[in-house]
């Protein structure tokens, strides 16, 4: 129940922090609709977006494997008591 109650508090949060963000660009004369619609600026957000992208596919996501492999996996056995991937394996074995 604690972890349902975390994640709606989240959200929440969430929610008022764009409401905040919107209210003080509004407050500094900035349209959302004018910033959004000028060529220049899309132009810019999707090279950002593309370059994330390409730095994803080619650096981070190997990176992300390895820790995930080699560190947060072995970490998530040792709390959780033992290889789920091996007592995964034996239970469907036994099932068949």
């Amino acid at each position: 129940m604690s972890y349902v109650n975390y994640q709606k508090g989240g959200v929440i949060q969430a929610f008022i922090i764009i409401a905040l963000v919107v209210i003080i660009l509004s407050l500094l004369g900035v349209s959302l609709g004018a910033l959004f619609s000028d060529k220049t600026i899309r132009d810019n957000f999707v090279f950002i977006w593309n370059g994330i992208g390409y730095l994803w596919e080619n650096y981070a996501e190997g990176l992300w494997n390895f820790l995930r492999d080699n560190l947060f996996d072995p970490i998530k056995d040792k709390v959780s008591g033992g290889d789920s991937q091996s007592e995964l394996e034996t239970a469907t074995s036994t099932q068949e």
